[in-house]
């Protein structure tokens, strides 16, 4: 798979503006067939950074184990700078079906929905947090240490306005490279950034790992998520059918709409009468066909996939 990048140019001659292709993402590590890049995207609200699932990841044996590939803007180009994966390697976890990024890139969620914890298949979603270290050249300095440490098995994105460099290994594409000494927490360049240049030094690192409450045989908990602002909304695709959804949250204005169509009921027809009243039902049942959903601002909205009768 590709993820293709677009941005709004001129108009036609009609007036309105058309998306031109601007950039194809593809992965540097990622070779194997059937892996299903892309099915998954999402990018920041300030456009800085661009997260890819790919659920169907293979690592070494274990099948399904889940990645995701992490692309930051430099200028106006996206580079990849980090693949996250899950504290322990399993088979079939699907790491990645579902992420959610903040508005500003500082928080990724990343739904993991057959992670076994205390129980087979209970699912999670792992909260990363974008750690940020900035410096300023003088000229002469190539080493750097960053505010925050440095975690050991995940790249780093270091940037200025103008240079990238990439992970010093065989598989980086740039002639720029980082080279990360673990015992002083130091970050060396092998090219000197110029007099007064801002360095960036940045990293995602595991802040939390979520779990349902109560944790659910076969739950699935993390199949989908939304995140707004402070608000997240996680999904469990097999929750416990015994509450009145296998959501963690729902949109604050709900129990006052319901309230105002039950008000108005003595002003509708009847034929509307019944079937505000099959919609009345309808949300009393667990909301296992919600396989997707967006939550904008306090509102929490989903496709209803098939009518609950």
């Amino acid at each position: 798979g590709q993820v293709y990048v677009y941005k709004k140019g001129v108009a036609d001659s009609s007036g309105q503006a058309q998306y031109d292709l601007w950039q194809t993402l593809t992965p540097n590590t990622l070779s194997q067939v059937g892996a299903r890049f892309g099915e998954v995207v999402e990018m920041s609200g300030d456009s800085s950074t661009i997260v890819v699932g790919v659920k169907q990841y293979d690592d070494s044996t274990l099948a399904d184990q889940g990645i995701v590939f992490v692309f930051k803007k430099s200028g106006q180009t996206y580079l990849e700078v980090e693949n996250l994966r899950q504290d322990t390697a399993q088979a079939n976890t699907k790491f990645g079906t579902t992420v959610q990024i903040g508005a500003d890139a500082t928080d990724l969620l990343i739904g993991c929905p057959r992670e076994t914890v205390t129980q087979p298949n209970e699912g999670t979603v792992y909260h990363f947090v974008n750690q940020t270290s900035t410096h300023t050249g003088d000229g002469s300095t190539t080493a750097f240490v960053p505010s925050f440490t440095v975690e050991k098995y995940t790249r780093l994105f270091v940037s200025t306005d103008t240079v990238n460099w990439a992970f010093d290994d065989s598989s980086s594409p740039l002639a720029t490279t980082y080279h990360v000494n673990e015992s002083t927490n130091t970050v060396t360049l092998s090219s000197t950034p110029a007099l007064g240049e801002t360095i960036t030094i940045s990293q995602y690192q595991k802040a939390q790992k979520i779990l349902s409450q109560p944790a659910e045989v076969e739950g699935q908990f993390g199949t989908t998520i939304a995140l707004t602002g402070n608000d997240l909304a996680v999904y469990s695709a097999n929750g416990n059918n015994t509450r009145a959804t296998s959501l963690l949250m729902m949109d604050r204005l709900n129990l006052m709409k319901l309230h105002l169509m039950l008000a108005v009921l003595v002003f509708l027809p009847l034929c509307w009468t019944q079937a505000l009243f099959n919609y009345i039902q309808n949300m009393r049942h667990p909301f296992y066909t919600m396989k997707h959903f967006h939550m904008l601002e306090q509102q929490l909205m989903t496709p209803l996939e098939k009518h609950l009768q």
